[in-house]
């Protein structure tokens, strides 16, 4: 018996809404549960982004992600949220429309720097849920009408088997899109900095070299403070590709030259 074209249609429309309204709610359990538990950092689009290893000075400015903190900027109502460091103490410092906050923080009250990158993984996870979901539903369609291949009785593909494919496509690409570096310390159970997001609009380049690079300096800088090595390493530029790569590297990992 063959399928309408109008059932096909509201078929593979319904299994799409359905897929990305289970998605849209896992995200948002996700985001409750991280906020719940205290250990997301905000969210920054980076705009400038300088290392001084010499005198153990790191210089970070960004502005909060999305288009409505693009627009405050652009209007002067909202500034950048700055991170630097010194050889005494890390400050950070932003101003807008809620107010101005500056909070300084002595190295000796650093307990441990947080350096890295992450992907939310639930996305990677529901879209091989959903490859699954569509695999099923095409073998159990081609089951019922006894043919082999990707057609169904009426000769068609299975409407809510693309659906389920074009949801897990949207959801691996989002996946890999998402990925967000990250730089911050414990200070006691409290936890300060940020993570990095691109934009279309604006926004320094920045890659995970930079970010071990600017721990690196942290690292040296709080080491010091709390007696501990003077001579810690903290981090040099390549000289072939000026990239900052950590002080205890002795070739660039961008590019493979020597250490100088």
């Amino acid at each position: 018996m063959f399928e309408s074209p109008s059932a096909v249609y509201v078929a593979f429309w319904i299994t799409l809404l359905t897929d990305l309204l289970i998605a849209a709610a896992i995200m948002v359990v996700a985001a409750l549960l991280e906020a719940w538990r205290g250990t997301e950092l905000p969210r920054l689009v980076l705009l400038r982004f300088e290392l001084h290893p010499s005198s153990s000075g790191v210089d970070i400015r960004g502005r909060p992600a999305g288009a409505i903190a693009w627009l405050l900027r652009q209007t002067k109502f909202e500034g950048p949220v700055s991170l630097s460091a010194g050889p005494s103490c890390v400050r950070i410092e932003r101003w807008g429309l809620r107010g101005e906050e500056q909070i300084m923080i002595p190295h000796t009250r650093v307990d441990a720097i947080l350096c890295g990158y992450r992907r939310p993984l639930w996305m990677a996870v529901m879209a091989a849920v959903f490859c699954f979901q569509a695999i099923l539903t095409t073998l159990l369609g081609l089951g019922a009408a006894g043919t082999t291949g990707w057609l169904g009785a009426a000769g068609a593909p299975s409407s809510s088997a693309v659906a389920h494919l074009i949801a897990a496509a949207g959801l691996l690409a989002w996946y890999v899109w998402s990925a967000h570096l990250f730089l911050g310390f414990h200070v006691g159970t409290l936890v300060y900095g940020f993570r990095v997001y691109g934009s279309v609009v604006e926004g320094a380049p920045v890659r995970i070299e930079q970010m071990r690079a600017a721990a690196a300096v942290l690292q040296a800088a709080v080491l010091a403070a709390h007696g501990g090595e003077p001579g810690v390493a903290a981090a040099w530029q390549c000289p072939a590709c000026a990239a900052w790569i950590p002080g205890t590297a002795a070739f660039c990992e961008t590019c493979g030259a020597r250490r100088p």
